[in-house]
């Protein structure tokens, strides 16, 4: 846990470093889910780095629900059209297994952070907000739904120091799995991990996660793997 002597010891973030060979065999088999999840998407929606203004490399995919930008359209979910189509078997598969990652992120998210989590939960439930695992309007809630929409980033993501500053919550979740860049799959040291650099900074004061009020950037990073992150 981390403070900013700078603003009247502000919590700044809570940081939990789980290694693989600490986890069940439960908990490697939701990261090596999330994991195959995260690389289906891929095949289903356009990235969204280059309307990213503080991205410098690397990619960014976002998943769930968003604002219609169209006249008579509220809302409607991250997904390009002609890659759906292409692949119409395989996108059905896909989005039948949404509630699950909803879920696996949830309970992180809620052992992590209780009242942070609890916090985006009731908003969500009070506006009825779909989940991003949800594939339509009105399903029934799920007790661990925190988000409407996450991004994820891959192929060595970094960008400049910038403010979330339109963000409902005051702290965010963020989830880091090293994946390999080719597969995508979960990046072991059996798997000959190899990373340098790729490190989350927090300039304003020297280290920080409270994403609408201070500027943070990831740093660009050397290596044999991508790291991955939920958002």
């Amino acid at each position: 846990m981390f403070f900013d002597e700078h603003q009247n010891n502000r919590l700044i973030g809570f940081f939990e470093f789980i290694p693989f060979a600490a986890m069940s065999a439960e908990e490697l088999d939701n990261l090596n889910f999330l994991a195959w999840f995260f690389q289906s998407h891929k095949s289903f929606v356009n990235p969204v780095s280059n309307f990213n203004g503080p991205c410098l490399g690397g990619k960014m995919n976002m998943l769930g629900w968003r604002k219609c930008m169209k006249p008579d359209e509220r809302v409607g979910l991250y997904l390009a059209q002609p890659k759906i189509t292409n692949k119409l078997s395989q996108f059905t598969d896909f989005v039948s297994r949404g509630h699950r990652a909803g879920e696996i992120i949830g309970r992180s998210f809620e052992k992590m952070a209780n009242n942070a989590f609890q916090g985006n939960h009731k908003l969500m439930k009070k506006l009825g907000m779909p989940s991003f695992g949800d594939t339509k309007l009105n399903e029934e809630g799920s007790k661990f739904a925190a988000s409407s929409s996450v991004a994820y980033t891959y192929d060595g993501f970094f960008n400049t120091p910038h403010e979330d500053k339109r963000d409902v919550s005051d702290f965010a979740y963020v989830q880091w799995i090293p994946t390999l860049s080719s597969t995508g799959e979960v990046a072991t040291r059996e798997k000959n991990f190899n990373l340098t650099g790729g490190d989350f900074v927090f300039p304003e004061c020297r280290f920080r996660w409270c994403g609408g009020q201070l500027n943070t950037d990831i740093s660009p990073c050397n290596e044999n793997v991508t790291m991955n992150s939920t958002d």
